[in-house]
């Protein structure tokens, strides 16, 4: 049973429903204290992830390419969940392949774009469209095997 993806999806539809229903009647100090909360949590949480790396150029590569690509239409509830349980439900045909190097850079990448969504939320950085950075998430998994394979 996916739990962590459904628990994912719902927060996200949830979160979505409440802003909408809740967000206008909210005073322009919680506003700012949220964002500035949930940016300082995202900071933190990019930074976590980002000590994970194996290979810092597959990350960076990664997200150069990654925002190269990005167009993206902002992914909600259901296609969210429709891609990750795509993932997760063929996660066992490519987990063979996957190595712990893989995983660590991928989670750096993650880490990044947390960061910058942090720094966005917080409003120290507002000029970069997050979204745009997540076809990086799935080229890192490429990108760390050939670096790899071809680097060392």
């Amino acid at each position: 049973m996916p739990t962590g993806i459904l628990t994912d999806v719902s927060s996200v539809v949830l979160g979505g429903i409440l802003g909408c229903l809740l967000g206008s009647r909210l005073s322009d100090r919680w506003k700012m204290l949220l964002n500035n909360m949930l940016g300082m949590s995202a900071l933190v949480m990019g930074i976590v992830l980002i000590l994970r790396v194996h290979t810092l150029s597959a990350a960076v590569l990664s997200m150069i390419v990654g925002a190269l690509l990005g167009k993206i239409v902002p992914v909600l509830g259901i296609p969210q969940l429709c891609v990750f349980m795509l993932l997760f439900f063929f996660s066992g045909l490519v987990a063979p392949y996957i190595t712990p190097d893989m995983i660590a850079d991928f989670s750096a990448v993650g880490g990044i774009v947390t960061l910058t969504a942090g720094l966005r939320l917080s409003r120290i950085k507002t000029d970069i469209k997050v979204l745009n950075l997540l076809p990086s998430l799935p080229l890192a998994f490429v990108i760390s095997a050939l670096w790899t394979a071809l680097i060392g």
